[in-house]
């Protein structure tokens, strides 16, 4: 959280950011991919450090770190994903005033299709 000082009237009051982070809906979604952003809103003092959490279970194993950066979207593709199963994910960001997270999203991936040949049963038995 960051506290900044707002002017109003004669006196001050206090107020708190704390959305400074924001997870953005995923983009290019296949059966076995999909590519995760997040959003830095507000810098406040030092470039944070950029994250994505993500996983099939709401309590997300993975992580990546997107290193430093200022504000801004950032991305990253997820690969090796199942087909027709669903994924979470968040951003969130951390610097030296602590971690703020960006809301938790879920998607679904495309299903996996085969290729199946047909053929026509009169064609295998020479009828036309």
């Amino acid at each position: 959280m960051f506290n900044i000082l707002i002017s109003q009237n004669s006196y001050s009051q206090p107020h708190t950011i704390t959305a400074f982070i924001d997870t953005l809906p995923p983009i290019n979604i296949t059966d076995t991919s999909v590519t995760l952003r997040g959003e830095v809103l507000f810098v406040p003092n030092d470039l944070p450090t950029r994250y994505i959490k993500w996983g099939s279970s709401i309590d997300m194993p993975n992580e990546e770190n997107l290193g430093e950066g200022g504000e801004g979207i950032f991305s990253i593709e997820i690969t090796d994903l199942d087909p027709s199963k669903t994924y979470y994910y968040q951003a969130f960001a951390v610097d030296e005033e602590g971690t703020e997270y960006g809301s938790m999203v879920s998607f679904i991936t495309n299903p996996g299709f085969s290729v199946v040949s047909v053929m026509d049963v009169r064609e295998m038995e020479g009828v036309y």
